[in-house]
This record gives structure tokens, C-alpha cells and sequence, in this order.
């Protein structure tokens, strides 16, 4: 083997390029088709006519004759094999069967590969300025007069094709199939009188040309004409190249010259080559990658502001002429017709009041594959059999070439028609994805539009009523607020269901939204057994956008429950399913708490969707935590959530509530939080639920200390048994309590005193040790506690209301101890792992 010439091959260059074209395309066909097995002989194609890009490249670095001879008659081996494997992909491409015919071109070409070992096939080689090239034989020329017979053959299918086909889809196909593979036939066909002695430059090394052309043509078949597409590949091949070749060429005139000068004038040279491609990266390339992505741009921008515009709430009409409008400006078609089905309606209407009624075939087939339909392809493909006529009765009705389904929870809402666009080209790969983009944003928006047009109707109405009785309502500002109150009666209307209250079951609730519509609700229904279901969710943000969602959720959160035998955990799974896509798209979560009350059994079944924990409060007065790991409904596609239980007898009470009650801040911009919450239950367990709820309400309100809180608040309790049966009798300790709760410390803790701890459970020894508190004996307040845990060791509030005294007592190693027993069982427990830091660095 020789060394590197001292001048660089140019040469070389066109069969390097081939070769690696060859095998990305080869490559690139495999892998994007799944193997399929017309991709798999494309790429059999590109393999076997890059075969002999390698000989000409080895010529320049091989100076041994009989070594390049050899590899010669090796390549040619396999290249033989070359008429067979094109004949496949003829057939597979064309639809044509003639195994015989392919067995035939498999027998030649095995019969033309015995004799390439021998002289019959490469007698030798010939020697030329721009390389070396093998000397053909009588085999050989028999093998080119195949591979003309081949050409012919070739040529007279896809003639005979595109005369019979009419789908401009397989037009195209079968064109570039002629156009391209036989074309590399030809430039392969044109290396032979080089073969013959002729001083020729073999021009089969020249096939990246019409690889690339195949490329596009055959896997993608859906661009411009061939004139179209040569142009922009001869354009990118220049222009991308236009840095190589030059550089190859300098390196190639100039480095025999440079080679043994001073060292200086060649990092002179490298220096100013450097400078030079620097300057083509920066200013050239760029332009280059704009005009290819001209049209991907301008459509993500256009994509981009409609879903800025979809964004806003707007009437049915002005949506439906927005969206027929950035379907025809941006594709060009010669007409976008945008159809709706009314309500309990099979038709479908555009804005202009034409209308078309669709066969349930189409729409159950929209509803079970939700992706835009082209005409060509429903012709062509096997995939769209089942409903081929239908669809083909609906573009050729409507005079359109695609169908663009819009599809909200299952259900197709709309469908968009397109008609041919003006320079009757098909749909390139850019608009069909700007298609899908937009159709995504605008069924969103379609949804938000019909609830936003119900409540604008009724704005409307309302509205004439109140302009007859006073002319101020015609102001803007007074307008806009009486808007917002009709979308709350609306909301409180819809989402506001009638509590029960009887021997069995009784339940309060109430929110107080933040603004003037609520992103919290809450839902409680009877179920056809024994069984009720309780709820309360809470969808993020604030405001009207929030609201809009809440209808949403509670219609699909009902349908789901009265399914027999559904479970909590199953019912949050496919809420999650159903509604993950919508509200990740808008931006928008929701957490709920849903439990369901067994009476009869005394069982609660409940999941937590990344919602505060629920609070159980006994008959006897204590009250405990209960909750789920689980997320945000929206926040996690694919989520599943798991159902829990817990006991609840006859005359407990399950309190659920939303963060903004214990995320309430008072003056000093302290939290109500979650321990209050548990105490203040505890306190008024002795009320009828009504009373008890306006109780812990007015606690909140008393806390805020005459500021607004900062979030929507909603609380709802339900308590189960025999209402007439007492909860608790009145005692000693009752007193005491309703003594704290008017800041009575010194009288309540008399009664404490009194009573003493051994006749005391461990809610109360607890409270005990609040009252010592609050009167500044801190010793005390220790030993009461100690005392509690003694009955309830699990208590979380109570060991950390322990650790909390052992800190004010500077007893910090034992409350640091205290603080680290609570974050080994819950980690996230209000701010112990803050305290465990703290005082472990201050140890």
C-alpha cells in the first residue's frame, strides 16, 4: 500500500460523496420505516449502487496492480446482484408480481458471478489521469447489455404506469422512480467506455444526485415536481459544498508548493483558511438554512400567535372565521370551511349557515383515530379500506382534499375542509404539522368558545333586562362587574348541589372565592346503595379561567361515580386519563380529595390527588389526619391513583377543605395551618354541623384580623348517625375549652387544675398542655404533653408540640431528638427537617 499522495486526490470526491449518501439514505430508510420491506430494498438499492464507490477511491492509495485487481473482481461479486434487487423494488413500488421474471434475473446474475473471478468479466486495468478503472471482458459486456435490457424495462413499467395511474400521490411516486433510479442506471451505465479505453471520467460517481432525488421522492412523496426539488438539492449540494471543495482544492494546488517552505508561510496559509471558512459559517451557512426553512418559519410563526389569540375567550363566530382564515392564508388553499355540530344535532354548520351531515362511519372513525385525512391517501391506502367511500362521498360533496378533525374527550365537535391549494401542489410535511399544531390549539379554544358563547347569551339577556330599569348599568366598569356576578350565580347554580340532611347523613358547606367566581368546589352525591361520595377540588389560578374549568370537572367527576362499583382510586385514574390532555395544554392542574362514606359499614374509602389531608373527628372529640400520596389531576399523564380506608362510625365527622383555609395569613404572616385546623375541630366538635362550620369559619376570619385572604377557602363536613344522638356530654373540659377560645387562660386552667390529668384522654391532656402554655408555665405544658404521648405515642402534633417545649426550655438536644422521630416518619411534617438542621449545626 502507498502513502497519501503528496497532492489531494480531487477525484476521489464524487464517488466519497456517493458512497456516503448511499448509506445514509440506506440507513435513514431502515430505521424511519420499522423495517418494512419496501423501505428494506430501498436501501438495498442504495447499498448495491454505492458498491463500486470504493474502487474508485482505493485506486488513489493502492499502488500493489494485483491487489486492486482482486478487490476488483470481489466488488464486482456482489455488484452483479444489482438487476435482481432493483427488479424487486420495481415491483414492490409498482404493485407488480412476475416471480418468474425475478427468478430469471437471480439465475443471470449468479451465472455472471462465477465468471468474475476469471478473465471473462475484468481482463485487467486501465490507467488514466483522473484514476484507474477495471478493463471488461466478454462477461462483462454481456452483464451491460443486461443492464440496458434492465434500463428499458425499467423505464417501460413506469411509463405504462404513470399513463394508467390518476392519484397525483402515486403520480409522484412512480415519477421519481423513473426519474431517479434509472437515471442512476444510465450514469453507471456511461462508466463502460472508460471501461473500454476510452479517457472518460466514469460518471456513476455522480449518483448522489439522483439518490438524493430517490430519497425524497420515494420515502416522503409528498414534495414539489422534480424540477423543483432538483433545483433545491442541486442548490443545497452547491452551496453546502461550496466549503469543501475549495478547501480540497487549495489543499491540492497549493500544499506541493507550501510543503517544504518555512513554517512561517504555511501557518500563514492555515491561518487565512481558517479566517475564510469562519467567515462562511457566519455569513453563508445562515443564509442557506433560511432559504430551506423559509416556509417551516413563517409557519410556526403564524402558529404561534393564533394560539396567542386562541388564548382569549371569544364568540363561536368570530373563532369559526379565525380559524377557516389561518388554514387558507397560511396553506393557500382555494377555500377552508370550518363546520360545528349543534347540540343534540348529527349535521354539521359553518359560519355562513351551509351545512353537511357526516356518516356515523366518519365519525366513529375520527373519534378512534384522531389525525388529519388526506384524499390521495384514503385513495391509495389500504389503511382507510373500511372507509374509503364515505370518506371520498365527503371531500368530493364539499370539493376539499383534506379533513381536519377536531376531537374534545371522544367526541368529534368539528371537522375543518380544506380545498386544493392555489398552485396545486399536495401538502408538504411543514403544513401538515402547522395543521396538526393549530387543530390542537383551536379545539381547546372551540371548547372555552361554546361555554364562553352560553354565558355571553346569557349576559345578553340579563343584560336588556337590567338596561330597561337603569341606564347606569351602560357604563363599562359597572358592565364588567356585573359580568363577572352572573358568572358566579352561574357557577354557584351549577356547582352548588343540595346538601343532605337527614337521619342518616347530614353535611354543610360553603366557599368563599377569592374573587368573584371560584377555582374551588366542592360535590357531594348519594349513590345507588348505602354509599355517599364527598369531593372537593381545587383547580389552580384564580378567576374566571379557573372557574370555566370547574363545570367541566364536576360533569365528568359525576359520571364516573355513578358507574356501579367504581372506586375512588378508579375515578381519579381516568379523570386523570380524560382530562390530563386538555388542561396540560391550557396550562391548568387540579387537586381534589374524594372519598366515598360506606354508612352502613362504617368504612371511608378516599384519594388524595395531591390535596391537604382530610381530618376525621371521633364522637369523642379527637381528630386525625388522613391522606395519599398522589398528584395533581393534570400534572402526570398516565398517573394512577390508589384507594385507601378508614374507619368512620356512627357519629363521626369527615372535614374536607382547600389550602386556602390553612394557608390563610394573619397580621403577624402566620399561616392558620393544619394543627389549628385539628385543634379548632377538636374544640367545636360538640356543634351541629352547620354551626360548627360557621364556627371554624369565623376562626379563619378572626385570624386574617380584618385582611382579605388570598385564596379561594371552600370547607364542607359531613357527619354520619343518628343526629339526635349526643356527640359528647357536657363537662368540666367543654368549659375550659370554650374558656380558651375567648383567651379565659387563667380561668380554663383552674378547671384543668381541677379536673386532673389521669381522668383525661390524650386530646385533652394535649389541651391541657396548650393552656399551660398559654400561661407561660412551660414546665408544666412539658409534663402534660409527656403525659399524652403517653396514651397516643403516634401523634406527630403531639411529639413535635413536646420538641417545641424542650426548645423554649433550651433543652436542645432532647427537642432535637423529638424533631428527628418525626421526620424519620414523614419527612414533609410542617418545618421539622428546618429544625433538625438547626439545631443539629448549632450542636
Amino acid at each position: 500500500m502507498s502513502p497519501l499522495p503528496a497532492s489531494f486526490p480531487v477525484f476521489i470526491v464524487p464517488p466519497l460523496l456517493s458512497l456516503l449518501v448511499g448509506l445514509t439514505l440506506a440507513g435513514v430508510a431502515v430505521f424511519r420505516g420499522a423495517f418494512r420491506r419496501e423501505n428494506v430494498l430501498f436501501a438495498l438499492v442504495c447499498v448495491w449502487w454505492t458498491m463500486l464507490s470504493p474502487m474508485f477511491i482505493l485506486h488513489h492509495f493502492i499502488a500493489d496492480e494485483g491487489l486492486m485487481l482482486a478487490l476488483e473482481r470481489g466488488a464486482h461479486f456482489l455488484f452483479v446482484f444489482v438487476l435482481p434487487v432493483n427488479l424487486l423494488f420495481y415491483h414492490k413500488v409498482l404493485g407488480i408480481r412476475r416471480p418468474a421474471l425475478e427468478a430469471a434475473a437471480f439465475a443471470v446474475s449468479m451465472a455472471v458471478m462465477i465468471s468474475t473471478p476469471t478473465e471473462l468479466y475484468i481482463r485487467g486495468l486501465y490507467r488514466y489521469p483522473w484514476g484507474t478503472i477495471a478493463v471488461g471482458g466478454v462477461a462483462f459486456q454481456v452483464f451491460g447489455a443486461l443492464g440496458i435490457a434492465a434500463l428499458v424495462y425499467g423505464i417501460a413499467i413506469c411509463v405504462q404506469r404513470l399513463r394508467a395511474e390518476r392519484n397525483p400521490v402515486a403520480r409522484t411516486k412512480v415519477f421519481f422512480l423513473l426519474f431517479s433510479l434509472n437515471l442512476i442506471a444510465l450514469l453507471n451505465l456511461l462508466n463502460i467506455p472508460a471501461m473500454l479505453g476510452y479517457d472518460l471520467y466514469p460518471a456513476g460517481n455522480f449518483m448522489f444526485v439522483p439518490l438524493l432525488i430517490m430519497a425524497y421522492g420515494v420515502l416522503r412523496y409528498r414534495l414539489l415536481d422534480v424540477r423543483s426539488i432538483l433545483h433545491l438539492t442541486i442548490i443545497w449540494v452547491v452551496t453546502s459544498w461550496a466549503i469543501v471543495l475549495p478547501n480540497a482544492l487549495v489543499f491540492a494546488l497549493v500544499w506541493p508548493l507550501v510543503a517544504a517552505a518555512h513554517p512561517a508561510w504555511v501557518f500563514l496559509l492555515v491561518a487565512a483558511t481558517f479566517f475564510l471558512n469562519l467567515l462562511y459559517y457566519r455569513r453563508i451557512q445562515p443564509v442557506i438554512n433560511r432559504v430551506f426553512n423559509r416556509q417551516r418559519q413563517n409557519l410556526r410563526a403564524i402558529e404561534i400567535r393564533f394560539v396567542e389569540d386562541m388564548a382569549f375567550l371569544r364568540g363561536l363566530t368570530e373563532w369559526m372565521s379565525g380559524f377557516e382564515d389561518v388554514l387558507k392564508n397560511a396553506i393557500g388553499c382555494g377555500h377552508a370551511d370550518v363546520y360545528l355540530r349543534p347540540v343534540a344535532s348529527r349535521g354539521f354548520v359553518n359560519v355562513r349557515g351551509g351545512g353537511i351531515e357526516l356518516p356515523g362511519v366518519i365519525g366513529e372513525w375520527f373519534t378512534g383515530a384522531n389525525h388529519i385525512v388526506m384524499k390521495d391517501m384514503v385513495e391509495t391506502n389500504p389503511y382507510y379500506a373500511a372507509v374509503k367511500d364515505a370518506f371520498l362521498d365527503l371531500f368530493g360533496g364539499a370539493s376539499a382534499v383534506c379533513a381536519v378533525p377536531l376531537v374534545q374527550e371522544h367526541t368529534l365537535i368539528g371537522i375543518a375542509l380544506l380545498g386544493e391549494k392555489l398552485n396545486l401542489k399536495p401538502f408538504s410535511i411543514d403544513e401538515v404539522r402547522f395543521m396538526n399544531g393549530v387543530r390542537s390549539a383551536a379545539t381547546i379554544a372551540l371548547a372555552n368558545s361554546i361555554m364562553y358563547q352560553d354565558l355571553n347569551d346569557m349576559k345578553e339577556n340579563l343584560a336588556r333586562m337590567v338596561d330597561e330599569r337603569t341606564a347606569e348599568l351602560r357604563t363599562k366598569n359597572f358592565q364588567m362587574t356585573f359580568e363577572l356576578k352572573v358568572a358566579k350565580d352561574v357557577q354557584k347554580l351549577i356547582l352548588s348541589p343540595a346538601l343532605p340532611d337527614d337521619a342518616r347523613v347530614r353535611a354543610a358547606a360553603r366557599v368563599l372565592p377569592f374573587m368573584e367566581v371560584s377555582g374551588d368546589f366542592y360535590d357531594v352525591v348519594r349513590l345507588a346503595d348505602s354509599r355517599v361520595a364527598a369531593a372537593v377540588v381545587d383547580v389552580s389560578g384564580h378567576g374566571l379561567p379557573s372557574a370555566l374549568l370547574t363545570s367541566m370537572i364536576k360533569t365528568d367527576l359525576e359520571n364516573r361515580l355513578e358507574k356501579p362499583g367504581a372506586t375512588t382510586g378508579q375515578v381519579c385514574t381516568l379523570l386523570n386519563a380524560n382530562l390530563a390532555p386538555t388542561l396540560i395544554e391550557t396550562g391548568f392542574y387540579f387537586t381534589m380529595f374524594l372519598a366515598i362514606i360506606d354508612i352502613e359499614g362504617g368504612v371511608v374509602e378516599y384519594t388524595s390527588c395531591g390535596h391537604p389531608p382530610a381530618v376525621i373527628a371521633g364522637a369523642g372529640g379527637a381528630a386525625r389526619a388522613i391522606t395519599t400520596d398522589g398528584f395533581p389531576i393534570g400534572a402526570m399523564p398516565g398517573a394512577v391513583y390508589r384507594s385507601n380506608h378508614a374507619t368512620l362510625t356512627e357519629g363521626d365527622r369527615l372535614v374536607l377543605y382547600t389550602d386556602g383555609l390553612t394557608e390563610a395569613r394573619g397580621e403577624d404572616g402566620g399561616f392558620f395551618g393544619e394543627s389549628r385546623l385539628t385543634g379548632a375541630i377538636e374544640e367545636t366538635g360538640d356543634l351541629p354541623v352547620k354551626d360548627q362550620l360557621n364556627l371554624l369559619l369565623r376562626m379563619v376570619e378572626t385570624h386574617l384580623g380584618g385582611g382579605s385572604a388570598r385564596d379561594d377557602i371552600t370547607l364542607l363536613i359531613i357527619e354520619t348517625g343518628d343526629p339526635a344522638r349526643p356527640r359528647r356530654k357536657e363537662s368540666d373540659m367543654d368549659r375550659a375549652k370554650a374558656l380558651f377560645r375567648d383567651k379565659g387562660y387563667k380561668e380554663a386552667r383552674i378547671i384543668v387544675e381541677e379536673t386532673g390529668l389521669a381522668a383525661m384522654d390524650a386530646p385533652d391532656r394535649h389541651f391541657a398542655a396548650r393552656v399551660y402554655l398559654a400561661c407561660g408555665d412551660i414546665e408544666h405544658a412539658l409534663y402534660c404533653v409527656t403525659r399524652a404521648l403517653e396514651l397516643d405515642g403516634e401523634s406527630r402534633e403531639y411529639l413535635y408540640f413536646r420538641g417545641m417545649t424542650l426548645y423554649r426550655l433550651g433543652r436542645r438536644d432532647e427537642a432535637r431528638e423529638a424533631f428527628a422521630e418525626i421526620f424519620e416518619r414523614d419527612p414533609g411534617y410542617k418545618n421539622v427537617a428546618e429544625l433538625v438542621e438547626k439545631l443539629s449545626d448549632g450542636a
